[in-house]
């Protein structure tokens, strides 16, 4: 099955063509300039203000609040009064896991990839290029002057940082974040795509040890039978309580486990999960 692709990339060095590709490449659907229209027609403001804060840090720190499973308007009461840099990412973040929850898409900026952080079938890449090979790039589709092209360039990887950083707590620039990285001017458009459909081709698996799910009912006799050998030695019942969970090792609540067959017995009186030594 082919992942969610997301794309960081430094400006001018092509992030948006090369996602383009892909999507034409692999006919899946492509999320970027996309994402303003669809969080106007969510929030019902217009496009244009929501264009100005896009990529951009916001004010405040009320992402950490909304980051897990907040569906927007739901939790948080004056959400209308945020600031429009912090309600476009809540927004997007929503359109985001919502596309992701459909299948595979390929994904630009706009934190993609910590937001999917938790999803398993995700391909992370950043695309970068030389100075050079970027103010070419700008000054061919005349998005500035060319006095101003390298300060500019500067300014809006400035931007993109701080606005990754701000809203993931992460480094744009740190490329632990990636599995895959590549230098767009060494490559065309083109060669740079289809080096990220080989590269996703070649990427193994991660290995996952699969626990072994085990429920238990406490019943009088059985808590009897359990905790009998040590209350006849004199032990508390506290301590014998103690002891018997340690008999257990490891362990590891239920209402942590994020396997499937945990999610309709979190609410079950006295079960545990039983995992395997690693």
């Amino acid at each position: 099955m082919l992942p969610i692709i997301t794309i960081a990339r430094q400006y001018g060095s092509g992030g948006h063509e090369v996602g383009e590709r892909l999507a034409e490449k692999l006919n899946v659907p492509l999320l970027d300039k996309q994402l303003i229209a669809m969080a106007a027609k969510k929030s019902g403001l217009s496009e244009e203000v929501f264009e100005k804060a896009d990529e951009k840090a916001g004010n405040s720190l009320l992402y950490s609040m909304v980051m897990g499973n907040y569906t927007f308007g739901s939790r948080i009461t004056g959400i209308n009064d945020m600031p429009i840099n912090d309600k476009l990412f809540i927004l997007q973040s929503d359109i985001i896991k919502s596309a992701a929850d459909k299948g595979p898409c390929v994904i630009i900026g706009r934190c993609g990839d910590y937001i999917l952080r938790e999803y398993d079938n995700v391909f992370r890449v950043f695309i970068h290029a030389n100075k050079e090979a970027r103010i070419k790039r700008i000054l061919s589709k005349g998005l500035c002057d060319e006095k101003k092209v390298s300060d500019f360039i500067t300014k809006r990887d400035k931007q993109r940082a701080n606005y990754y950083n701000f809203y993931s707590n992460k480094r744009w620039d740190d490329l632990s974040n990636y599995h895959l990285t590549i230098d767009s001017s060494e490559f065309d458009i083109d060669e740079v795509a289809e080096i990220i459909i080989t590269a996703i081709g070649k990427i193994k698996p991660p290995a996952r040890s699969k626990p072994l799910h085990i429920q238990f009912e406490f019943t009088l006799p059985f808590i009897f039978f359990i905790f009998y050998p040590f209350r006849k030695r004199g032990v508390p019942f506290g301590a014998s309580l103690f002891l018997w969970s340690y008999s257990f090792i490891p362990v590891r609540s239920l209402s942590r486990c994020r396997h499937p067959l945990c999610a309709h017995s979190r609410a079950a009186a006295g079960t545990r999960q039983i995992l395997p030594h690693a």
